[in-house]
């Protein structure tokens, strides 16, 4: 019952994000031309990702909006990170709309499913990328309870924060102490 009003919790808090991502992925859904169909009778659609017949459709619709998204997250979050004062009203909104974005950028499993589908018809190197990152999505995906598409979000964030802000420790990985 608590995993169900923090999850409607977070996606009330997260909901422009939601918005904004779920427009540049029907917006490059679209122009695939991935098939669709009403569902219900409130004629909502829903995107069928097993019409998806080719690697290259299955990469548009599953990586593209996740770089498209990543993309416009970074650069929301470099503009609070560089060009609006720390603690004011327009840092805390970039922030917040920049993470919300960061936090719907990881696609649903559908898409990951197809894309595992389509790469396994393919052999070579552009197979086995389609593979690799079916099983990354997928595995976010599945880490829904701990939240990892919000540890996207965060690690975003710090990666943007990391590389504008000087002084700042980077995004290296520490070395082992021997």
């Amino acid at each position: 019952m608590f995993f169900r009003y923090a999850n409607a919790a977070f996606t009330f808090a997260t909901f422009p994000g939601l918005v904004a991502a779920a427009t540049i992925e029907d917006t490059l859904v679209q122009r695939v031309g991935v098939p669709r169909t009403i569902s219900g009778s409130s004629g909502s659609y829903r995107t069928e990702y097993g019409g998806v017949d080719s690697l290259r459709s299955a990469l548009a619709v599953t990586v593209l909006p996740f770089v498209a998204c990543s993309a416009f997250a970074a650069t929301l979050l470099a503009v609070a990170v560089v060009a609006v004062p720390f603690w004011t009203l327009g840092w805390w909104m970039c922030s917040w709309f920049g993470l919300a974005v960061a936090v719907h950028a990881l696609p649903d499993s559908d898409a990951a499913l197809a894309l595992g589908r389509a790469s396994g018809d393919v052999e070579g190197a552009a197979g086995r990328l389609g593979a690799v990152l079916a099983s990354a999505f997928r595995v976010s995906d599945a880490l829904v309870l701990v939240r990892a598409d919000a540890l996207y979000a965060s690690l975003l964030y710090y990666a943007v924060a990391s590389a504008l802000l000087p002084g700042s420790p980077g995004i290296a990985i520490p070395a082992v102490l021997g």
